[in-house]
This record gives structure tokens, C-alpha cells and sequence, in this order.
């Protein structure tokens, strides 16, 4: 069997082994908040459709986080200090506006 993971969902499919992947599994995962690299097995390499399956696998999709820019409207105030991006792993903070 091999396991298709992307963002902690799991999804198994059946495959005969020394087969490959129907290109149609494959298809990028759209996980709100991050950016699809590729797919790649649980101990690191690269995979793609071209790939043989040998045995039980896990593929997983390489994520990551968009980064967002943040615009400040102060009305004529100031601040310092805030972040001017974020993603969504981060937590952020925002000081107070000085009139």
C-alpha cells in the first residue's frame, strides 16, 4: 500500500509493487496557507510519478508557508516594532499605535 500525506491527512491507495503511481494520485495537494514543492518519500528523497513503488510507501507533500505582507493605515499615528510579513505558523504580536 502507499500512503499519500499532505498537511496530516493521510490517504492510502493500493499499487502493485515494481509499478508507479498513477500521475492522477499525484495531484498537489491545495492546503490554505502554504505552497506545494514537491512530492517527496518519509525518509527524505525526491519522488514523482517516474518512480518505482518496491514496497510499502509514504509520500509526502513538501509544504511551505506563503509569507503575507502586512500594510499599516495609522490615521496619522506611529508604531514601531510591528512585523511587516507573517505566515501562517507564525504568532504575532502588535505594539500599541501612538497618536
Amino acid at each position: 500500500a502507499v500512503t499519500i500525506s499532505a498537511n496530516g491527512t493521510d490517504r492510502v491507495i493500493s499499487v502493485d509493487y515494481n509499478n508507479k503511481i498513477p500521475a492522477s494520485e499525484l495531484v498537489d495537494p491545495n492546503v490554505p496557507g502554504y505552497s506545494f514543492n514537491k512530492w517527496v518519500l518519509d525518509n527524505g528523497e525526491d519522488f514523482n510519478e517516474n518512480t518505482s513503488i518496491s514496497s510499502d510507501t509514504k509520500i509526502i507533500a513538501d509544504l511551505s508557508p506563503i509569507s503575507y505582507s502586512i500594510n499599516y493605515s495609522l490615521n496619522g499615528g506611529t508604531v514601531s516594532g510591528n512585523p511587516t510579513n507573517y505566515t501562517i505558523e507564525d504568532v504575532i504580536t502588535l505594539n500599541i499605535i501612538i497618536e
